[in-house]
């Protein structure tokens, strides 16, 4: 009876044994699949953007070392970024790029991304997975950016807007003829503004988003922090 009993704890044990073997591979197995969605895939190949613009007022309230973007002139929506984008969910990240953005690229990239830190993110995470040079990524985040028309209750606010997420949406809505709510989403830190996401294509039209883009905030009014001085506004 004991040797029956240690025969079948050791089965018992090689079981388990198995079974934490096999989890490992299948999640090593999963790690790779997602490295090679987001980090390694081909360059230019994915099917449409994912145009995010930051409410800068939320940004700076906790990035007040960011001086370029925080330290003088207040500003409003900024381009945040310009992200290739599968319809599958997420997107191509971490290209292998051969050229950086040059200081004219910089400086004219700087009136709607004000940070150049931000500029040399964007373009090292996304950007170069385009299959652009820097020269016409920015380009076409600088025409992404101004296709967009800012909601006025965004452009030269000048009392804390009561506003829930849906609002936000029905706001930008109503500004850009042909969008509707299948091609944007609403992004929040807690309950404060962060970004409003708005799907193109690669000719820059507006387009349905792919899985994954949704409103991420609470329900009920948002905070959104005003703007300190005038604001950059399309």
């Amino acid at each position: 009876m004991m040797v029956s009993t240690k025969i079948a704890n050791l089965r018992a044990l090689l079981l388990l044994v198995f079974l934490a073997a096999t989890t490992l591979v299948i999640s090593a197995a999963a790690a790779r699949s997602h490295s090679r969605t987001h980090e390694n895939a081909s360059i230019g190949e994915f099917d449409y953007y994912l145009v995010s613009l930051s409410w800068s007022p939320s940004f700076c309230e906790t990035h007040r070392d960011e001086k370029e973007q925080c330290g003088g002139r207040g500003f409003g929506f900024v381009l945040h970024g310009v992200w290739p984008q599968y319809l599958r969910g997420y997107g191509p990240q971490h290209c292998a790029a051969n050229q950086q953005p040059d200081d004219a690229t910089i400086l004219h990239t700087l009136a709607f991304m004000p940070s150049r830190h931000l500029v040399q993110h964007e373009w090292e995470t996304h950007g170069a997975c385009t299959g652009m040079s820097p020269t016409e990524y920015f380009a076409l985040a600088d025409r992404a950016f101004a296709s967009v028309k800012i909601p006025g209750a965004f452009a030269a606010p000048q009392s804390a807007a009561q506003l829930s997420a849906k609002d936000v949406a029905q706001a930008f809505i109503a500004a850009n003829p042909g969008m509707d709510d299948s091609m944007l989403a609403v992004t929040c830190s807690r309950n404060e503004l962060s970004e409003v996401r708005i799907c193109m294509d690669k000719d820059l039209h507006l387009q349905t988003c792919g899985k994954g883009v949704t409103t991420q905030c609470p329900s009920g009014a948002l905070r959104i922090p005003l703007a300190r001085g005038g604001t950059r506004t399309n």
